[in-house]
């Protein structure tokens, strides 16, 4: 299979060309097999948005480009290299030649973060003391330096990306309690007002029940759609329904963008059913979908809805059957 780089690809040369794509897919040139004698052994780490959008692009995804693009701290890649002679030298006895060569950018400096007790107990409403936290927290393999009930705490290269923030310090620390066992729980305050429906919901639940009643079934399907469904719908040019919303890091290309319709999850709904021997599919969904904001049109769309009640601004629901 041929695939085409354009300029933000990265790949991995030597003196006799190409041998991989960085942080996706290494070449059959610099694989080990049975005949290899000598391994220079290379660690690198890659920018995690430009590793994601060339995965994108190529259709290619790797356990190396699910690990690369979630952005690694670069003082992970000499760790990792120095396991990786240590298990060399163990398991396959090879002998180990001393010398590194490293070149790198500028490493981000690791975070440091104040941790307050008080600010434990308001956020998980449970006390914690200074010195528990603390504890905690160096089990995790995080520095710590306490200055009366407040903490500052240096965070490893290895949750660099993950723990940014005090509140990052507070899940890690109830996590650790059994935050699951120990957290107590309150029922939020009613105000004392007795709930029910509003207008909107008692139409909306009539209208799935008239559905039902007339041998429908009810699916709930993605809220994400491809990008082209509105070409495979045939839909006008200037239909409101084009504008979809593109999702910055989306699960794939099939679910890139927040519907605009119901018709897409239906249909495919339907093909699988069909795929399946189940010929007779009556389905329906009620359901968000999610439009830009300004002109829309009249109708539903536009936010012309029958009395009294409000359009939503941008998340308008919508029915749908086949």
């Amino acid at each position: 299979m041929e695939r085409s780089f354009d300029g933000d690809a990265v790949l991995i040369y030597d003196e006799s060309g190409p041998t991989g794509i960085a942080g996706i897919m290494g070449g059959a040139s610099s694989e080990v097999s049975e005949q290899t004698k000598t391994v220079l052994l290379e660690v690198a780490n890659w920018d995690g948005v430009n590793i994601l959008q060339t995965s994108r692009k190529l259709g290619l995804r790797s356990e190396a480009s699910a690990r690369f693009e979630k952005q690694l701290h670069p003082e992970l890649a000499l760790r990792g290299q120095a396991l990786a002679s240590k298990l060399m030298v163990e398991l396959t006895g090879a002998k180990l030649v001393p010398g590194t060569i490293d070149a790198a950018a500028e490493i981000p400096p690791l975070h440091e973060i104040e941790l307050r007790a008080e600010r434990i107990e308001a956020l998980l409403g449970m006390p914690v003391s200074a010195e528990k936290a603390a504890a905690d927290l160096e089990r995790l393999g995080f520095g710590v330096k306490r200055r009366k009930d407040v903490l500052t705490v240096t965070v490893p290269p290895e949750r660099h990306y993950d723990v940014s923030r005090e509140a990052d310090l507070i899940e890690e620390v109830g996590r650790i309690n059994d935050l699951d066992k120990n957290l107590p729980s309150t029922l939020p305050s009613t105000g004392g007002h007795a709930g029910g429906l509003g207008r909107g919901q008692r139409l909306l639940r009539r209208a799935e029940d008239e559905l039902g009643d007339a041998g429908l079934y009810e699916v709930v399907t993605w809220s994400f759609n491809a990008l082209d469904l509105a070409d495979r719908l045939r839909l006008a040019t200037d239909d409101p329904r084009r504008a979809a919303i593109e999702i910055s890091n989306p699960l794939s290309t099939e679910q890139s963008a927040l519907r605009t319709t119901l018709l897409g999850g239906l249909l495919d709904t339907a093909r699988l059913n069909l795929s399946r021997g189940n010929e007779s599919v009556r389905l329906f969904e009620s359901g968000h979908v999610y439009l830009r904001d300004g002109e829309r049109g009249p109708g539903t769309l536009g936010g012309e809805y029958p009395g009294n009640v409000p359009a939503p601004a941008v998340e308008p629901i919508a029915w749908q059957g086949c």
